[in-house]
């Protein structure tokens, strides 16, 4: 849920031109704006993840999408597994195995890792077979960070404030 601000003049501005629409386009200016906002939600939240982890961000924007189940619902729906670590900036091959950094300033090499071609994988046991890929953690695990939710969900208040106001300024002709 988002929490919205409004000064006494933008009050009186929404309440001239809430009068003036239709509830269909009233509805319809909600819903732009609710789309917007998650939009904008989707980016800043990208970006405060890159941040903590090395993912590449057209990764992580991949797994995010947004979604209008009705006029007024927007949901940014965040899908996916574990990532292979070969989407992670930062990894690559060296001498004594594959070398992975899942988070800022960290990464190490792991035991017994290789890359074919461009898969990194690592032997299970002490048998050259079986092999295993390996993976760093999902977009949906990253994006749970208490600190990218909550730069998101304030970039996302913002854009709404700002929105509304522009799409009732332009359904009602910029007579707000």
């Amino acid at each position: 849920m988002i929490k919205v601000d409004v000064s006494k003049d933008d009050a009186e501005k929404i309440r001239r031109a809430l009068s003036s629409l239709s509830g269909r386009e009233l509805h319809a200016a909600l819903g732009a704006s609710g789309k917007r906002a998650a939009r904008r939600g989707m980016t800043v939240g990208a970006k405060k993840m890159r941040e903590v982890y090395t993912i590449k961000a057209g990764v992580a924007k991949s797994r995010m999408k947004v979604e209008n189940p009705s006029t007024l619902d927007t949901v940014i729906r965040i899908e996916g597994g574990t990532e292979p670590v070969k989407n992670f900036r930062g990894t690559r091959r060296r001498k004594d195995g594959v070398f992975v950094s899942i988070k800022q300033d960290s990464g190490g090499v792991v035991p017994r890792s290789f890359m074919h071609g461009d898969a990194p994988l690592m032997r299970e046991g002490a048998a050259r077979y079986p092999l295993k890929g390996i993976y760093g953690p999902s977009v949906p695990q990253m994006f749970d960070d208490e600190s990218v939710i909550e730069t998101t969900m304030d970039a996302m208040a913002e854009k709404y404030e700002e929105r509304i106001m522009h799409e009732l300024e332009r359904r009602t002709g910029g007579k707000t």
